[in-house]
C-alpha cells in the first residue's frame, strides 16, 4: 500500500490533539515521521499518524506500569 501524505501540520495537530507548535516541535525533536515537499511545506501520512499515536500509548502503559523512583 503506498502512503499518501495528505495531512497538513494543522490537520496532524488536529488529529492529535495537540496544538501546531507541539507537533512542531515533536517533530524537529524526531518524535514523528513526516514528508517535506519539494517548497518545504510538511505533510503527515494516516500511517504516520497511527504509528506514532502507538508509539506514545505503548510508553504510557510502560511508565504506569513502572513503580516511582524512591528517594
Amino acid at each position: 500500500m503506498t502512503e499518501t501524505f495528505d495531512h497538513t501540520e494543522k490537520q496532524a495537530a488536529h488529529v492529535l490533539g495537540v496544538a501546531p507548535r507541539t507537533l512542531r516541535r515533536w517533530r524537529k525533536s524526531g518524535l514523528i515521521m513526516f514528508y517535506e515537499l519539494p517548497g518545504g511545506r510538511i505533510r503527515y501520512s494516516t500511517e504516520q499518524i497511527a504509528a506514532f499515536i502507538l508509539s506514545r500509548r505503548n510508553l504510557s502503559s510502560f511508565v504506569r506500569l513502572c513503580p516511582p523512583l524512591s528517594s
